[in-house]
């Protein structure tokens, strides 16, 4: 089953809406639904009759709220969706961080600025998704859930494979099985067979530089055997359908 991703635009200015509607056009190659509001009144009254939208531009400065107010609504009503903020003002970036969001844009908005936002606002709905792995570890049978994988190690040391977390605490766990049949139970691309001995987490890098991927503070080859398909799977992954 294809995902629709729907994508809300609140701005007193329709031509800006427009122009967020054409970047879209531009560069989101996934299915999606578009609705614009120029009317912040009109846009609260649809999420609080239940309306759903898995992310949100939002304009600063509106007609009757500003920016912020409207994003504490957001967050109350739909806790899930991915809010980007859009203004001329630069200055408004200082108390954005009151409200849950995936991302700042400055108008007029640029194309590079635009597409890592989307990146980062899908990145972030998918680990909300809330799709787990039923591991068989050392303790018994356990529920991971996808967003605390970091990535998947074929250990010769431990001579298992671990899952690396994404807890802080970095915890390790192992659990007996080929890395070739844990692969095969894996979502392609949100999953990345990288390395021989290695599957990453795609949502979990924050830089991609060819012949390999960094995790905030790992890095992690990509052989030749896997560079071609590597690459396939994380431009997938940025920008595609998902189920």
């Amino acid at each position: 089953m294809i995902y629709i991703l729907k994508v809300a635009i609140c701005d007193d200015n329709i031509s800006h809406i427009d122009d967020i509607k054409n970047l879209l056009k531009k560069y989101l190659s996934m299915e999606y639904e578009v609705y614009g509001f120029t009317d912040e009144s009109n846009f609260l009254m649809a999420i609080k009759k239940g309306e759903e939208y898995d992310i949100i531009f939002l304009d600063m400065v509106l007609k009757k709220a500003d920016g912020l107010t409207i994003g504490r609504s957001i967050n109350k009503y739909l806790p899930k969706a991915q809010v980007i903020f859009i203004t001329v003002d630069i200055n408004f970036c200082q108390d954005v961080h009151e409200i849950n969001h995936a991302y700042f844009l400055v108008k007029p908005v640029a194309d590079e600025k635009f597409k890592k936002a989307m990146v980062r606002a899908i990145n972030l709905m998918r680990q909300s998704m809330g799709k787990y792995i039923n591991a068989d570890t050392a303790n018994g049978k356990k529920k991971i859930y996808f967003n605390y994988i970091k990535y998947f190690e074929n250990s010769h040391y431990y001579r298992r494979i671990q899952i690396i977390l994404e807890n802080g605490q970095k915890e390790i766990m192992r659990f007996y099985s080929k890395l070739d049949d844990v692969e095969e139970t894996l979502p392609s691309p949100l999953f990345i067979r990288c390395h021989q001995s290695f599957i990453i987490n795609a949502s979990k890098v924050t830089e991609y530089k060819g012949d390999k991927f960094i995790l905030e503070e790992i890095t992690v080859n990509i052989t030749r055997k896997y560079r071609k398909s590597a690459k396939k799977k994380y431009e997938e992954y940025l920008l595609s359908d998902f189920d």
